[in-house]
């Protein structure tokens, strides 16, 4: 029987100097292990970087295993991109995008720059790079503005203050985040917040597409508010049919959209983009090459809006690789 071990490094032994981050929790990890092996699967948990790390050094592994790239690193900007890096030095078959594309799509001002008038009906809001104080003088955006860290998710270091109406504001949430590095400077959009979660093939060819509105509010529509680190760690968030605000017409549009995203960004096996939709328009806000697949993340919410088998999900993950 073909065996798959599960790569990812856990939230309860990943905190630092009590340091926020976005792992998965070791309840979680365990739910997706016995989930596959309900399907009757061989799948075991095999750890996260130190372990490959370990594995590397010692050649002892299952060469012939089916690794499931979970993991978003250790500690640093780019993070993403360590798992797959040592998958490939150990020559296994692992799951996801390849080491270029998480360190690509990670970076959020590079993809806005290689999307931007890439892809009929979509719009990026402008945005910029700011690496210190003086960037922010140079400002060359309309305000409101929203400041985030660059190669972070998870909503990590965006709080209430970081939609700013003014430089004073900006300087002030710079000094509150700038230890995470490059800070992204991108006009706020408002409107519905949607994301987007599709599931591809080695080939390409999206598996499973589909779209949830997120909000705060009964009102649906995002006007000046966001997703807090915060709200999202504690499940602050109220999932609608798109249906419920969008044409059908909107919706098939969006879902294009993406599958084109996909394949410029070459994202495999998981992925999810997430957009505004103002006045009949759609915008660009981010990429996720390797978003949180869990019962209790956007997937779980999908497949509980939707109707959808979390282990059905799963297993149409699995056969995508084959």
């Amino acid at each position: 029987m073909q065996n798959y071990y599960l790569v990812c490094d856990y939230r309860e032994k990943m905190v630092f100097n009590n340091e926020k981050n976005d792992h998965y929790s070791y309840k979680s990890i365990t739910n997706i292990i016995n989930t596959i092996n309900s399907l009757g699967y061989n799948c075991l948990y095999f750890g996260g970087v130190k372990e490959l790390i370990t594995a590397i050094q010692t050649g002892i592994y299952d060469k012939n295993g089916i690794y499931l790239n979970f993991n978003d690193g250790l500690f640093s900007a780019s993070k993403r991109g360590q798992t797959p890096i040592l998958l490939e030095l150990m020559k296994v078959k692992y799951s996801g995008s390849s080491p270029l594309t998480h360190l690509a799509v990670s970076d959020k001002f590079f993809t806005n720059q290689f999307l931007k008038d890439k892809i009929d009906k979509l719009l990026i809001p402008d945005c910029s790079l700011i690496s210190n104080r003086k960037d922010l003088m140079t400002l060359n955006l309309s305000f409101p503005i929203i400041l985030k860290p660059n190669d972070e998710g998870s909503s990590l270091g965006i709080d209430k203050n970081s939609i700013c109406n003014n430089l004073v504001e900006s300087f002030k949430q710079y000094e509150h985040i700038k230890d995470f590095g490059n800070i992204i400077a991108q006009e706020f959009i408002n409107g519905y917040e949607l994301t987007n979660y599709f599931i591809t093939n080695n080939k390409q060819e999206i598996l499973f597409n589909e779209i949830v509105l997120i909000s705060k509010n009964s009102n649906k529509a995002m006007n000046y508010d966001l997703f807090s680190y915060d709200d999202k760690a504690n499940h602050k968030r109220n999932y609608y049919n798109p249906i419920e605000v969008l044409k059908p017409q909107d919706i098939n549009v969006i879902k294009n959209v993406t599958a084109q995203i996909a394949k410029s960004l070459n994202i495999l096996t998981l992925g999810r983009i997430d957009y505004k939709f103002f006045n009949n328009d759609l915008y660009f806000i981010e990429a996720n090459s390797i978003p949180a697949f869990s019962v209790t993340s956007d997937i779980g919410e999908i497949c509980r809006l939707y109707g959808y088998s979390f282990a059905n999900i799963l297993k149409l993950l699995l056969n995508s690789l084959n």
